[in-house]
């Protein structure tokens, strides 16, 4: 990707250890409408986003700390002195104290933003910190860790550094307003763990070039109240040097290279400028850097011809890392249409890693459901390393199967005479099939279930023992059974004279269920009839 100088540099900044300097902080040229940095945290009257709109979660950026970071004097401080940024995190540890008053931050926050200048996107991240007293020079600092890096319970730190995290240090001396500024990339291969990339000294408009603090009076949080309060101002205002705000490009910092994914943000203050110097106080927040997008569609639901129980959703997604920097994996979970029930969610990984901007379109299949029709919803989950970031996730429903088998049912009749006690009586004998007659290549077949024939005249009901599937079902399973039953006819209502034309006409109806895929237990049922008629002489047949 090509990215835009967007920094203005002065010719007065000279190469540091022959490194061309890099315009690390980021202040808007006059056209650009993206963010204010202006000195102080409400949205004024110049176009673009600031403090407040962060606090209020309605700004423009597609990533923050979560809105304002509250960090409360007394707590998450570092100590011992394995606490310096040349360390590992598993060397640093925190607890809750006091810091100097100028080195105590109360409120942080970043905001990251995918701004497009012309040549492509490129991503600014926006930072604000304050600090409880502005007695003294204030060493700040900032780190973008790839890794989720988040506080233990014993006094540790999760997470660890990896290749490419990057720190900047700013140098606020002298109650100057501007910073001298230093970006570091974190490399073990360097004697003390840090790589300078470039430094230099901001200065006035139009250089755009300097983290700034705020030269005058201006409000403040509601959580922020300063250790002097300043004369003839509001309890909650910020006296001069104690509000920090400004940005870096992240694309620019990596120029001609694969830019990481970020995961979290911590702002600290130091005891001098030297990059070994003992960290004192810090706020610390996630900062999402990468953003995974994911959406799906049903392409077809049909019943299973397994179990003609069940049916199968067939689904299509695309998963787009719309963020910077690569994710090592992503991870999809679908809830099976169950969202209270997470033990049938099935999961699976895409098997490769997603860069800035890819996409990776893949198909599944829901099985063994019995939601006629399912609202699927499938969850992604980009991977940074081992850091797991929050899900996103898409829905579906599938147009509903419209199951319809038909059921068919024969009867033939024939007479008998028998010895009933001291009389011959005549016995009517029917038999017939019960026939499931749907095609299983038809998607709207069924198999039938407790299907059941009833003759109206003798009242008998049988039962077939097995399920009825559809013809041409793979598996070859029945779709036909037999039934039989006989009884003793009365005679008739009115009698013929001639006894070869008396006859007994009568019907069976035969029903079957089949399953409507609701649920497991509901069911639908269909129905047909069959007639025979037989002469009540035997021997007029």
């Amino acid at each position: 990707m090509k990215v835009k100088k967007i920094f203005y540099s002065m010719a007065a900044l000279a190469a540091v250890c022959g490194m061309t300097p890099l315009q690390a902080w980021y202040l808007p040229s006059p056209g650009d409408t993206h963010f204010e940095l202006d000195g102080n945290i409400a949205n004024g009257a110049a176009p673009g986003d600031d403090w407040s709109d962060i606090k209020d979660g309605n700004s423009s950026a597609f990533s923050t700390t979560d809105g304002i970071v509250y960090d409360p004097q007394g707590t998450s401080i570092f100590t011992q002195g394995g606490s310096k940024d040349v360390r590992p995190v598993s060397a640093w540890r925190h607890t809750s104290g006091s810091v100097p008053d100028k080195n105590e931050i109360l409120n942080m926050a970043a905001a990251a933003y995918n701004i497009d200048i012309g040549d492509g996107p490129e991503l600014i991240v926006y930072l604000h910190g304050d600090r409880y007293s502005n007695d003294g020079d204030a060493q700040m600092g900032v780190w973008f860790f790839q890794e989720h890096v988040s506080m233990n319970n014993d006094g540790t730190f999760s997470g660890e550094h990896r290749l490419g995290d990057i720190l900047m240090l700013a140098e606020f001396v002298n109650g100057g307003a501007n910073a001298h500024v230093k970006i570091y990339e974190w490399d073990p291969s360097e004697p003390k763990n840090l790589r300078l990339k470039a430094e230099g000294v901001g200065g006035a408009a139009p250089n755009y070039y300097y983290a700034t603090s705020n030269a005058s009076p201006t409000p403040a949080w509601t959580t922020y109240t300063p250790k002097s309060l300043v004369d003839g101002y509001p309890e909650h205002t910020y006296p001069e040097n104690s509000f920090f705000e400004g940005g870096i490009n992240l694309s620019w910092v990596f120029q001609g290279e694969q830019m990481p994914c970020f995961s979290s943000f911590l702002m600290e203050t130091r005891s001098s400028h030297k990059y070994d110097a003992q960290l004192k106080d810090f706020a610390l927040g996630d900062l999402n850097t990468c953003k995974l997008e994911v959406s799906k569609e049903c392409l077809s639901s049909t019943l299973s011809r397994v179990d003609y129980d069940t049916l199968d959703h067939n689904y299509t997604y695309t998963v787009e890392n719309k963020g910077f920097g690569a994710l090592t994996d992503v991870k999809l979970i679908d809830d099976q249409g169950t969202p209270a029930d997470d033990t049938d969610d099935i999961s699976w990984f895409i098997g490769q890693p997603l860069s800035s901007g890819g996409t990776y379109e893949g198909n599944y299949t829901v099985t063994d459901s019995y939601l006629n029709p399912p609202e699927n919803t499938i969850y992604a989950i980009g991977y940074i390393g081992t850091y797991e970031m929050a899900p996103v996730h898409a829905s579906d429903t599938c147009a509903p199967v419209q199951l319809s088998p038909t059921i068919d049912v024969t009867k033939d009749c024939n007479q008998t005479l028998e010895s009933v006690g001291s009389v011959t009586a005549v016995k009517l004998n029917y038999s017939g099939q019960v026939c499931n007659i749907s095609d299983a290549n038809d998607a709207n077949a069924s198999k039938l279930v407790n299907v059941e024939v009833t003759d109206d005249q003798s009242g008998l009901t049988h039962y077939i023992e097995e399920d009825l599937y559809p013809l041409n079902d793979p598996q070859g399973r029945p779709n036909c059974a037999p039934y039989t039953g006989s009884y003793y006819p009365s005679a008739p209502a009115v009698a013929s004279g001639n006894p070869c034309a008396n006859s007994y006409s009568d019907t069976v109806t035969a029903t079957g269920e089949y399953k409507v895929a609701k649920d497991s237990n509901e069911t639908n049922s269909t129905s047909d009839t069959g007639s025979a008629t037989c002469g009540l002489c035997v021997d007029c047949n």
